[in-house]
């Protein structure tokens, strides 16, 4: 039997920060940056990541004083109305984002396994299964994680491994027209698609021992950038620069250049697939369960499971109503460009600035 005491492990933290930002980033990044910097892709990965690490750091200063919950936390630091805007904040941007992957979701599944399925079929048994997960507590979605960590990681880099030898070196090299304003412009995106590493502010908390938290940040991002420029060099050797602007979503295209040695396996994208059905499980998954968790520190009551049934059903009902990914595909990025990523960034700033003035007096208590 398990204990519930609401404590996860470092290990577990690693595991479950990992999924939350690459199982996305690793969907819509190579493009973005061979978009906006060609073959300088590496260049805007790094420089996006260090300011990932950077950001992480802050947020991890800001963990090491929560002690009985996030709204607590900035209630107490800003008071209870700026505390309770600063929740709204959070809930608003996690709201965007899953919708946001579900549509990511049902656009892999119609375009790779089922194109005649209707969008709100896919979306709605997504949601019955990451809701239902989601409500069972942090601790039973720490060993979920652990599980599928290695069944979603180790296949990506074996792929990878395997599509080295038909990289195409010309076009890993070759001469980029992109200025410093393309590179400025690739490592923002970057910075926005991974400032999912936000989520650590609501899963470090519960560390058994934050004391390892400020290296788990640091492990996190390392790991984080590494498979974003193996991604990207994948990328842009397989299909150069203008191939893989013509593709919807590079990414799953690699699957079907990739040849296992001895054809053990014929369909290898269709089982790569299933992997990335299994990521997007996770995030859907761990969105649904902050959003809840969130909600229930705001009102002081209410049941993980009515709450996490309440955004499944409000969740769904905005996929509905927007219908389609290429309609979310336009409206998320200006959001998270504009606002969603800047207001969370400078919120966190302010946060941090206000632990130094206030110090030891703030309490969540």
């Amino acid at each position: 039997m398990f204990s519930i005491n609401n404590k996860i492990s470092s290990r577990q933290i690693k595991m479950i920060s990992i999924i939350e930002v690459f199982s996305t980033a690793s969907l819509l990044l190579p493009k973005l940056v061979i978009e906006t910097t060609g073959t300088l892709g590496w260049a805007p990965i790094v420089i996006g990541s260090i300011g990932i690490l950077l950001y992480g750091l802050l947020i991890q200063k800001v963990t090491s004083k929560i002690e009985s919950g996030f709204v607590a936390f900035a209630r107490s630091l800003l008071g209870k109305f700026l505390g309770t805007i600063v929740a709204l904040v959070f809930i608003i941007k996690l709201i965007f984002a899953v919708v946001f992957v579900l549509s990511l979701f049902t656009k892999i599944i119609n375009i790779s396994l089922l194109p005649l399925t209707p969008s709100w079929v896919i979306i709605f048994c997504m949601l019955v299964v990451s809701s239902w997960c989601a409500c069972k507590g942090l601790e039973v979605r720490a060993r979920i994680t652990e599980i599928l960590f290695w069944i979603i990681i180790i296949p990506i880099v074996l792929i990878l491994l395997l599509a080295i030898p038909e990289l195409k070196l010309d076009e890993i090299v070759g001469k980029s027209d992109a200025g410093v304003i393309d590179v400025i412009k690739g490592s923002y995106f970057t910075f926005m698609i991974c400032s999912a590493i936000e989520l650590f502010l609501f899963t470090a908390p519960y560390a058994e021992k934050k004391k390892d938290n400020r290296k788990s940040i640091v492990r996190i991002v390392i790991t984080i950038a590494v498979l974003n420029i193996a991604l990207y060099l994948t990328t842009v050797g397989l299909f150069g620069v203008n191939g893989t602007l013509r593709l919807e979503i590079p990414t799953l295209n690699i699957m079907q250049n990739v040849k296992l040695p001895g054809s053990l396996i014929e369909r290898m994208d269709a089982l790569m697939i299933s992997f990335w059905i299994l990521s997007i499980f996770s995030v859907t998954n761990a969105y649904i369960f902050h959003l809840a968790t969130i909600t229930k520190e705001m009102f002081k009551n209410g049941k993980q499971e009515l709450i996490c049934g309440l955004y499944g059903i409000i969740i769904f009902g905005i996929t509905f109503f927007i219908k389609d990914y290429e309609s979310m595909n336009k409206l998320f990025p200006l959001y998270m460009s504009y606002f969603g990523m800047p207001i969370t960034v400078v919120i966190m700033i302010i946060i941090g600035i206000t632990l130094l003035i206030k110090g030891d007096k703030v309490c969540d208590k």
